[in-house]
């Protein structure tokens, strides 16, 4: 009897078999580097809105920063000095300032709120006049003014070391 060569199929072939292997490699090999090219587009794409973030956040404790410190030096002004109404009347527009502030971050919204506080309190501890009166009344209303303003002074402290940690992260 004869031996029989007749081919099973076709594109059976060991050559066939390879170029196909390889064929399924390569397209393995394509989706592998187009998955982590998605994922490092996805991963710039969070560093760079982190960043943004970081940088406006920056500029908000800027503003907020120079304020407290405007406040600050008009407080080391008035320290130990009994003060007016009047004598206090600069320091109202700051305290408009703090108050309201429209671009400032939440985790420091406690701190301004208790400046804010603070700065209400000392502004009502203004004396009518230091020339009439009793002279005790007087003295019992600047030594409510100091606790006041050392108060202010406090909350001023914690806003401005607040700021501080929020910088550093």
């Amino acid at each position: 009897m004869l031996p029989s060569h007749t081919v099973l199929a076709i594109g059976t072939s060991a050559g066939t078999l390879i170029v196909g292997a390889i064929g399924a490699v390569i397209g393995m090999a394509a989706l592998t580097v187009s998955v982590l090219l998605y994922r490092h587009g996805l991963r710039v794409l969070h560093d760079t809105r982190t960043a943004r973030a970081i940088d406006r956040l920056g500029d908000d404790l800027n503003d907020i920063d120079t304020t407290l410190r405007q406040i600050y030096e008009k407080l080391c002004e008035f320290a130990q000095v009994p003060c007016t109404t009047g004598d206090l009347a600069s320091l109202r527009q700051l305290r408009t300032q703090i108050s309201t502030p429209a671009n400032a971050p939440e985790a420091m919204r406690t701190e301004l709120r208790e400046v804010v506080e603070g700065f209400t309190s000392y502004l009502s501890t203004g004396l009518p006049s230091l020339t009439n009166g009793d002279r005790r009344q007087q003295l019992e209303r600047a030594m409510e003014q100091e606790h006041a303003r050392m108060h202010l002074h406090t909350a001023i402290v914690k806003a401005q070391q607040k700021s501080r940690a929020l910088r550093k992260g």
